[in-house]
């Protein structure tokens, strides 16, 4: 369970506005883990990769259903938890409110 939350919230990452900071935290993911999340995250309607982190952040659920299969094939095998906290930590910083620069 913890494990599918955890590709759900790393793989709803990615929005044309995806934030730079946010970006290098999706990058961070190991690469089998992080192309799974990429093969599911059309069954979402998202783009793969980090361009979109909004749309991926939005739909966890449906992404972390499509890639769990494929996570579970990984080796060696990912720790599940720590992968959630990957994945929370982008769309945090995906999701957290903008800060303004004062001119």
């Amino acid at each position: 369970m913890k494990y599918l939350a955890l590709i759900s919230l790393a793989f709803g990452l990615v929005a044309a506005d995806s934030r730079p900071e946010c970006v290098a935290k999706a990058n961070a993911f190991a690469a089998c883990p992080k192309k799974c999340i990429d093969d599911a995250a059309p069954s979402a309607k998202c783009s793969a990769g980090t361009k979109d982190l909004d749309c991926l952040c939005k739909n966890l659920n449906a992404i972390q259903a499509a890639a769990v299969p494929c996570v579970n094939k990984c080796t060696p095998t990912p720790d599940i938890g720590a992968l959630l906290n990957q994945a929370k930590a982008v769309c945090t910083c995906q999701t957290a409110p903008k800060k303004h620069k004062m001119i």
